[in-house]
């Protein structure tokens, strides 16, 4: 049997190494496209799962970095929901309200960043049990996502604007950047946004908000998530929903009896301001 050269030998050990990391980088890209593939798929194993509305809003007011750090240290919640809006210069913040300030003028929408940074916000919508000691100020929606990043847990985005094609899209992206498409909801009353977020990232978990039992049914046969208000809930519905391959959120949910009883329907997120745990 002829001797190998040692020029040989290594030529052979380079092409395995090379399979093995060939091999490696193939079984990671799967695994990722796998995960990515069944984001927003109905998961019969998963349980109820509890979201903080606007942070833990309870507590501190709502859609604020001090209501998000709360949400994001209390292990009752599981996700945090955000709604969003894009300044005039294209940064993404958190608000509910195109015009959350004191200055009731001023619009997130017509100002830059740094011009609305520091303005105060209005408090008088806040819950009697919230601290309103502090200055709370406008939330940026990187802030946001780097807690549930490092908190582990699910950012729910609500989309508050009539955003283009491009802009949706181009949220979603941010978003996944920050978190991975695996724990983001992108979620809203408008249809829009959603279907452009779902044609350009079918991987993405996707929900869709409504009161209306007609526009709930539609939604699921459109194998959209449905967010559901406490005025139409129903174990019925709830059903109807697994069957089709969608998952029901329930809000805004604050009575304890309430979403014990949503629980056990089978109801998959409980939207709710405070922590409902005994």
């Amino acid at each position: 049997m002829a001797k190998l050269s040692k020029k040989a030998i290594i030529n052979i050990i380079t092409v395995v190494l090379a399979v093995i990391l060939i091999s490696g980088w193939i079984f990671l890209a799967y695994i990722h496209l796998e995960g990515a593939e069944y984001a927003g798929k109905y998961n019969p194993r998963s349980g109820t799962k509890y979201i903080a509305h606007r942070g833990y809003s309870a507590k501190y007011f709502e859609n604020t970095y001090e209501a998000f750090r709360a949400a994001a240290e209390e292990t009752f919640f599981q996700a945090i929901e955000t709604d969003v809006y894009l300044t005039a210069d294209g940064e993404y913040v958190c608000s509910h309200d195109e015009n959350p300030f004191v200055d009731k003028s001023i619009k997130i929408t017509e100002k830059t960043y740094a011009e609305i940074m520091d303005l105060p916000l209005d408090l008088t919508k806040a819950p009697d049990a919230a601290d309103k000691t502090l200055s709370y100020r406008i939330c940026r929606l990187s802030d946001y996502l780097t807690l549930c990043k490092g908190y582990r847990k699910t950012a729910v985005v609500e989309i508050k604007q009539n955003l283009t094609k491009e802009q949706a899209t181009a949220l979603a992206k941010f978003v996944a950047s920050k978190t991975g498409w695996t724990d983001a909801v992108f979620c809203s009353f408008k249809k829009d946004p959603i279907d452009y977020i779902y044609a350009e990232h079918p991987y993405a978990d996707v929900m869709l908000f409504t009161s209306n039992k007609t526009k709930a049914s539609l939604y699921r046969e459109m194998n959209f998530n449905i967010g559901v208000s406490e005025k139409i809930i129903s174990e019925k519905l709830i059903k109807k929903a697994h069957k089709a391959g969608v998952y029901v959120n329930v809000y805004t949910v604050n009575d304890k009896e309430a979403a014990k009883k949503y629980a056990a329907a089978g109801v998959d997120f409980i939207t709710t301001d405070d922590v409902l745990a005994e």
